[in-house]
């Protein structure tokens, strides 16, 4: 079966996400380890102190004609072997675009490394109006070997997503499909029976948008009859915007898979069974 019975549910207590505050106290923790995901030019013009970087490139990949798909094993060890994070660290995201961070957690939590990952709420932006200190000079790293072990049932492929719809009603769990998109887009067209549920929901209206508390995102995800018996697939575009819902419906604990080719592979390979308002 696509998802697995059993599932690592992370405690409201395993700091998968952390705040600026919290970050400063650690940060010359040696089992703490920053990284920003994004332009090598924009961590140039000033990170957090001690950051590593990793490019957008090295997470996400096109894969036949499908754009920001998870990139191959071999990319993803070699990123961060060579970054330093090693096979025990902490790790903490940020990014100056929240869903980069997302994705990247999501991209470790694929490959067996979840567990220790964290994202900074608010990210580069949160941290700036903390007045943190912020560093432009960089340093070199040793490189230390890591490696993984993946969590299939993090993804959905094609397949099992239209084995999954077409098996909807006689399921042994409850199925819940995801849209992660802005409002207009699904409702232009969607995969059948998804529910919107846009990727900035999940967020407060804030400047710097921060996430939402626990019985806010419980709310959210309860309207649409999710529960921990719950099977949840979450799609958008490409799996990006996806990458928040899934995060956050991992932070809270709950079983969830991502849909990565999302609805730019679905309508490709799909376009006769499109729901449309």
């Amino acid at each position: 079966m696509l998802i697995a019975a059993a599932l690592l549910v992370l405690s409201l207590d395993h700091p998968m996400l952390v705040s600026p505050d919290w970050l400063a106290k650690h940060i010359e923790d040696p089992l703490v380890v920053v990284v920003e995901v994004g332009a090598k030019s924009d961590y140039d013009s000033g990170h957090i102190p001690g950051a590593r970087f990793i490019a957008r490139e090295e997470i996400v990949a096109d894969c036949d004609g499908i754009p920001n798909e998870l990139t191959d094993e071999e990319m993803v060890v070699a990123a961060f072997t060579r970054i330093g994070v090693g096979n025990a660290k902490r790790i903490v995201f940020y990014s100056r675009d929240p869903l980069l961070a997302a994705r990247a957690w999501f991209t470790l939590d694929f490959f067996g490394h979840g567990s220790r990952a964290s994202m900074l709420d608010g990210g580069w932006e949160q941290w700036s109006a903390a007045k943190h200190t912020i560093a432009t000079s960089s340093f070199p790293v040793k490189p230390v070997p890591f490696t993984v072990s993946d969590r299939p049932y993090s993804i959905v492929r094609l397949k099992e997503m239209r084995d999954l719809i077409r098996r909807r009603g006689i399921l042994p769990q409850k199925l819940v499909t995801i849209d992660a998109r802005p409002p207009l887009p699904y409702i232009e067209g969607h995969i059948p029976d998804a529910v919107s549920i846009p990727w900035t929901a999940n967020l407060t209206g804030e400047h710097p948008p921060l996430l939402r508390n626990e019985a806010a995102l419980r709310a959210i995800y309860a309207s649409v009859g999710i529960d921990r018996e719950t099977i949840v697939v979450a799609y958008c575009r490409t799996g990006m915007e996806a990458s928040m819902t899934y995060f956050v419906l991992r932070y809270l604990g709950y079983d969830v898979a991502l849909y990565d080719g999302s609805f730019v592979e679905w309508e490709k390979n799909e376009g006769m069974v499109v729901a449309r308002r």
